[in-house]
């Protein structure tokens, strides 16, 4: 089992094996609520179970199954600095946490093809620019990430 955080779409779709694929996104309540969280979880991970076994029926639920099953169980993960919300991709060998800074519906998707409808939309919101401020004595620039300034250099 190998698992992997991944961002940027181009670095995930060349990560990606065969499939069957179940892809799950949540939005995180805060982490105070970290119940919330586990429950909202493994009520995605029980329907992913449901359309796997319906959607794949020759295929053995037990390989996704210990892909899934240390991502609920590890609480402290998911309480950690956490963004608003995250997606889970899982082949029968490999796992892709992505962590998304959009809100996105929670959802559980088995196919053939990972869904990666919510990675796109959440990519389309990240903008990245530098913003110089002119004054007539001295200069800010502002390199601006998704997550917000990344750095702030002045000279006068």
């Amino acid at each position: 089992m190998t698992t992997t955080t991944f961002t940027d779409l181009k670095t995930l779709l060349s990560e990606l094996d065969q499939g069957p694929f179940v892809s799950l996104y949540f939005s995180m309540a805060p982490a105070r609520q970290a119940d919330k969280n586990r429950l909202t979880i493994k009520q995605l991970f029980k329907s992913a179970a449901t359309q796997f076994s319906q959607d794949f029926p020759d295929l053995d639920w037990q390989p996704y199954e210990q892909q899934l099953t240390p991502l609920l169980t590890d609480i402290p993960y998911w309480q950690d600095e956490l963004p608003t919300s995250f997606g889970i991709i899982t082949s029968a060998t490999h796992t892709t946490v992505l962590r998304l800074d959009t809100t996105v519906e929670s959802q559980a998707c088995v196919s053939s093809w990972p869904n990666l409808l919510p990675q796109i939309a959440a990519q389309q919101l990240a903008f990245n620019f530098d913003l110089l401020c002119l004054n007539q004595d001295s200069f800010q620039l502002f390199q601006v990430d998704t997550g917000g300034p990344r750095s702030n250099q002045t000279t006068g």
